[in-house]
């Protein structure tokens, strides 16, 4: 269907998305031992290419998501599980996108970034029991048909 290709296209996305954010996390650390948390709101400035393919990334993983949840509201409506599961999801991408925001445009702050990971790990969650209770609803529903 098409919302099971979305829903893959999304997980991927998402896990590239991480990808990036891991090396942005490991560029930190790298800047970190080298300048010290002294110029921490200096960071951002040496980060490389990377940091900037993974602040901008962020908006096609929101746009994904936010089509994906259109396919669901359109095929079960408001009240279905897996729909609000998705807004739920919307939410959290909204929480990392702004915690992000804040990383990168308020020089680092230290205690946005446990905010930030946590997000990133809510969305993954949420990304895998969606799809496994859309794998378990569809099979269920194969099982009745047969």
């Amino acid at each position: 269907t098409r919302f099971e290709k979305w829903l893959y296209l999304v997980l991927c996305l998402t896990v590239v998305q991480v990808a990036f954010g891991s090396q942005v996390r490991e560029m930190t650390d790298f800047i970190r031992e080298a300048q010290g948390e002294e110029l921490r709101s200096t960071w951002i400035e040496y980060m490389p290419w990377f940091f900037y393919v993974h602040r901008t990334f962020s908006a096609v993983v929101l746009f994904a998501n936010l089509w994906l949840t259109r396919l669901l509201y359109l095929s079960l409506g408001w009240q279905h599980t897996l729909t609000r599961l998705t807004i739920v999801m919307i939410a959290v991408i909204g929480l990392s996108i702004a915690s992000g925001a804040t990383l990168g445009h308020l020089g680092m702050p230290a205690f946005v970034q446990p905010a930030h990971l946590l997000a990133a790990s809510l969305l993954f969650g949420l990304q895998f029991l969606i799809w496994m209770s859309y794998r378990h609803s569809r099979d269920h529903s194969n099982q009745n048909a047969v």
